[in-house]
């Protein structure tokens, strides 16, 4: 993985994350679960409206807690092997230098 990957991977976890919690986001969740409701719904008025939203919000905001915590593992597990990754690269290879053949020491010149 390459840097750009990696840090994409950070900033979707940080920024699902934070609109899960985001007061403002779980707003605009409910109201777009209200808009939502067909015309047919208008029969059980305002507040009968506002229970079945407010049910339906409770379902996505169940799937999305269980959808955000597979996308994380999965993201970090991707983050772990391609930070190992880098760092082996970057532990084992010296631009240019002496030491360019880790695996071979009877290459090396001291």
């Amino acid at each position: 993985m390459n840097k750009k990957a990696i840090h994409a991977n950070e900033d979707w976890i940080k920024q699902s994350w934070g609109n899960f919690y985001s007061i403002n986001e779980q707003k605009a969740a409910y109201n777009r679960e209200y808009d939502a409701l067909p015309k047919s719904y208008d029969r059980y008025g305002g507040t009968g409206k506002s229970i079945i939203a407010g049910v339906n919000y409770a379902a996505t905001t169940l799937f999305d807690y269980e959808a955000l915590r597979v996308g994380t593992t999965l993201f970090a597990i991707q983050n772990v092997v391609g930070y190992t990754l880098q760092f082996a690269h970057h532990a084992t290879f010296v631009h240019k230098g002496r030491y360019n053949n880790f695996w071979k020491p009877n290459k090396w010149k001291l």
